[in-house]
């Protein structure tokens, strides 16, 4: 069942006199009904800033009697914000500090009833379980995650600057067709962690900002608990896993960030960012990728989206890569990747997720995880195989892939599972644009 949304031009309602520090008046706004009923309508207001995309106002339309109780249950942490009007006819702000419901009695009759939700962590919207009164429910099969492609289209609708592009020049015809070059993926990052006093690569990640990393919430805790960040070291701008590269960075990690609706034994929100202690400096071999925007997709030459994905998985001997590689894979659908394989069906549930690859030995491997999937967008709409300019986007993250029947180690037969980077752009943004926090 499709989700009504509308845009909502001019007020509706307004439950105060006096005008909050927010509240559905002015520019265009997201209007929804996460009920499937019309008298619970949800606005949101598309020109808010990247750490306030998670809020919005919630109007119950309905007449509530003297002495009810109003239960409402979310899905994640919340605050909410309400304007009461007492009896000398002033209102009064009250509010309800963080936690994942909250219950409201009426001592007088009340003809509609307004609030607003923000999600208590920085990038994740709060969505319905249930709202009651009086103990009867009228939100029994509520919407969740519909105002994520929305918002994500407010973060950026075009594309980025300064990011996804190459500083050095190439060779032609270089005789490695998987091997990368020095500066080829100047935003492709190799992961380390202290084990035993010895540090071991465990995965990849991508530049996205001077002191974000992008990669897989799996690479940056265990059993859903976040490593301490002593532990963890990233290197920028490497080419050779095991020795000196030129041009290469080392930094240590200042803050471990796990999506707080990450699932370790599902991968479910399998998103973590890394802020490093220190910025990144920009040169040649180092460089930050784009992320990914829903329109990016109309430049693309057809409808098939070719990737890549670089990294030091495992090769054909199951041994970590030497030298950094590439390999190139298309998306495929839902559909296709279910039916490949029953276990997949257990792993993508939602919009949250995407598979990518041939099934013909060419894959991501253990060691791969965490690494981006790389589109190439031109400036312009590409109508001919001619080189142009454009940038590298990231628009997945390696997650997982199927293993073999005999031992731990990818099957590279099967596809690979990828998290969707444009579900979580709200929850990145809301980081990435405010780097003190």
């Amino acid at each position: 069942m499709k989700l009504s949304v509308s845009i909502l031009i001019s007020l509706i309602y307004s439950v105060t006199s006096e005008i909050p520090d927010w509240t559905p008046i002015g520019s265009p706004l997201i209007t929804a009904y996460p009920c499937g009923r019309k008298d619970i309508v949800t606005w949101f207001d598309p020109s808010l800033p990247a750490r306030e995309k998670n809020k919005y106002y919630v109007y119950i339309h309905k007449i509530i009697p003297l002495n009810s109780r109003l239960r409402v249950v979310f899905d994640t942490d919340v605050i909410v914000t309400m304007n009461v009007r007492t009896d000398v006819k002033k209102y009064v702000r009250v509010q309800f500090d963080k936690g994942e419901h909250f219950l409201y009695r009426f001592f007088q009759e009340f003809k509609g009833f307004g609030f607003i939700v923000k999600g208590a962590v920085p990038g994740v919207i709060p969505y319905f379980k249930s709202i009651a009164i009086n103990n009867e429910e009228l939100c029994y099969r509520p919407y969740v995650d519909y105002l994520e492609s929305y918002v994500a289209e407010t973060l950026t609708s075009g594309p980025q600057e300064n990011c996804g592009v190459r500083k050095v020049r190439l060779r032609k015809n270089f005789p490695y067709p998987h091997a990368a070059r020095p500066g080829e993926w100047p935003w492709h990052t190799a992961i380390y962690r202290f084990d035993d006093d010895v540090s071991k690569y465990i995965c990849g990640g991508t530049l996205i900002s001077k002191t974000f990393i992008l990669t897989a919430a799996h690479c940056a805790s265990l059993r859903g608990v976040p490593l301490s960040p002593e532990v963890l070291t990233v290197f920028l701008g490497r080419y050779k896993l095991k020795r000196r590269s030129i041009g290469a960075q080392k930094k240590e990690v200042q803050r471990i960030i796990l999506h707080e609706r990450f699932e370790f034994r599902y991968l479910y929100s399998d998103i973590a960012l890394l802020k490093l202690k220190s910025e990144a400096v920009f040169t040649k071999y180092v460089q930050p990728a784009c992320l990914w925007y829903s329109k990016a997709i109309d430049k693309l030459p057809n409808d098939t989206i070719i990737g890549t994905v670089v990294g030091w998985g495992l090769n054909s001997t199951d041994v970590l890569t030497y030298r950094l590689k590439h390999v190139k894979m298309p998306m495929v659908s839902e559909t296709t990747c279910v039916l490949s394989n029953s276990l997949y069906e257990d792993i993508i549930i939602d919009d949250t997720k995407f598979c990518a690859g041939f099934r013909n030995g060419t894959s991501a491997c253990n060691g791969d995880s965490g690494s981006g999937f790389q589109i190439f967008v031109p400036d312009k709409v590409q109508n001919s195989t001619k080189a142009i300019s454009g940038a590298w986007y990231v628009r997945g993250i390696v997650s997982l892939t199927v293993s073999k029947p005999d031992r731990p180690v990818c099957d590279p037969t099967q596809y690979v599972v990828f998290t969707d980077i444009e579900t979580y752009r709200v929850w990145i943004d809301a980081y990435i644009q405010n780097e003190d926090y």
